[in-house]
């Protein structure tokens, strides 16, 4: 591995990282409000502000007084890991004033430390680490450092081959001030505990994906190759080394984010760069899908989809990514808490029963006004208000016309998803719901037509009732 000075990027286009396979801790903490329990002896060292890292060399030396989730080691060869590119990664700090800042900070008398605080806060928040590529408006840079490399691994024949590898190095996480609660700690992870957190959770995420044996989910999510730990130099800290940890994922060639297409298809709306209404609707319904596999299959709700967590190929089909802060309901601590059908059902049903009885529709789980138990409130196609529509996450993306009009996503929901045998009929408790007023004489005709063809057969019981997302 090529040696780097304290201070200076150490993922330079170039540098070649000895990488071997580990074996990742099991999800821990707290994650949307449901438990996997806690590995570590200290959630959060911060201690309050006077523990806070203030700057490049006081993350660095708070990083290296708490290294990551030790785990039993795993045999294997080392593999080298040359960086071609930082895909997504920090926006550089200052580190010529790194040293500076410091040693004013530590000249600074304890009457003068309530000021001094107050300066670098300000200073910290001018400083949020981005990836200098995107604008303001596009995902921003919030811990693992994605880098585009190549390597060799075991067992394959040359010449390497091309990678995308996750880091999860806290020394890069960005702090924040909500992190600090009193001095005994905050409730938040500091960024240790998120860099470990985060990986755990993109490991479990990935292996359960691999182990699905579901066609439809592989060819949706990114091909796993494994966790992997390295070391990095550090000279000027007198500590020879820290680890870091690392997934190694497939380069998916000729995918584009989502999040891309959109921005650049405003920015120059002459070059068709955003693909037609038809084309753009085949897309998310591909995207849907591949949701609601990794929820039924895997029992992942990715809870937080966003444009810039999908990939879009050339033929208009999806890859899913970035499921660091996923819900793995499998791992949840208090099983009594889950709310997964597979979890929840009677065991006695089998495959084709616990659909039909059990698997919530996307027209119910992606419902514009999201009132039902089972629909997924961070993930609706179009955002409402009541007398006041709003665009959602996926503006840009469906047709304008729904922005307008939500009663248009319902209906498409409602033409694409009634009678699909994967997932439970729709039934009377839903065509009851009186929030389908809001829809206008449209949606109404589109309801009385797919109740019809629905026949409303009896599909649930006392037990199948309670069962919900």
């Amino acid at each position: 591995m090529s040696v780097s000075e304290d201070g200076i990027y150490e993922y330079k286009d170039g540098t070649v990282l000895e990488i071997r396979p580990h074996t990742a801790p099991r999800p821990f903490g707290v994650m949307h409000a449901c438990w996997y329990g806690e590995p570590k002896n200290e959630y959060n060292s911060y201690h309050g502000f006077h523990n806070f890292p203030r700057n490049r060399h006081h993350q660095l030396r708070f990083v290296l007084d708490k290294p990551p989730v030790a785990t039993p080691p795993v045999g294997g060869p080392k593999v080298k890991f040359t960086i071609k590119k930082t895909v997504v990664g920090p926006k550089p700090m200052d580190f010529d004033r790194s040293d500076e800042e410091e040693e004013e900070e530590d000249e600074q008398d304890e009457s003068d430390v309530e000021d001094e605080n107050s300066n670098w806060k300000t200073r910290m928040i001018e400083r949020q680490r981005r990836d200098p590529r995107l604008p303001p408006d596009d995902h921003p840079y919030s811990g693992a450092i994605v880098l585009a490399g190549e390597a060799l691994l075991p067992g394959q024949e040359g010449p390497a081959r091309d990678y995308i590898a996750k880091v999860y190095d806290a020394a890069y996480y960005p702090t924040s001030f909500q992190e600090i609660d009193d001095d005994d700690g905050g409730d938040l992870p500091d960024c240790c505990t998120r860099a470990d957190m985060d990986y755990a959770g993109e490991v479990a995420a990935y292996e359960l994906i691999r182990n699905s044996g579901q066609p439809g989910i592989e060819k949706g999510t990114l091909r796993y190759y494994g966790a992997w730990t390295f070391k990095v130099p550090c000279k000027a800290a007198d500590r020879g080394y820290r680890w870091v940890r690392m997934v190694l994922l497939e380069k998916l060639n000729g995918a584009v984010p989502m999040s891309r297409l959109v921005r650049e298809g405003k920015q120059d709306q002459d070059q068709d760069i955003l693909p037609g209404e038809t084309d753009r609707l085949r897309t998310l319904r591909h995207m849907i899908e591949v949701n609601e596999e990794l929820w039924w299959f895997c029992q992942i709700d990715h809870c937080e989809l966003k444009p810039h967590d999908v990939l879009v190929r050339r033929d208009g089909s999806v890859v899913i990514i970035n499921f660091q802060t996923a819900l793995l309901c499998s791992f949840i601590k208090k099983q009594e808490f889950n709310l997964h059908p597979r979890v929840r059902a009677p065991a006695d049903l089998d495959e084709h029963q616990l659909r039909r009885l059990c698997r919530f529709s996307p027209v119910q789980r992606h419902w514009p006004w999201g009132i039902y138990p089972s629909s997924v409130d961070s993930w609706q196609l179009v955002r409402t208000r009541e007398q006041e529509p709003e665009a959602g996450i996926l503006d840009g993306w469906v047709p304008k016309s729904w922005l307008g009009e939500p009663a248009g996503a319902a209906v498409w929901l409602l033409e694409t998803y009634h009678l699909d045998p994967r997932y439970r009929l729709l039934d009377d408790r839903f065509f009851g719901e009186e929030n389908h007023q809001k829809g206008g004489e449209k949606l109404q005709a589109c309801l009385e037509a797919v109740k019809a063809a629905c026949g409303l057969p009896l599909q649930y019981s006392k037990s199948g009732n309670d069962m919900r997302h």
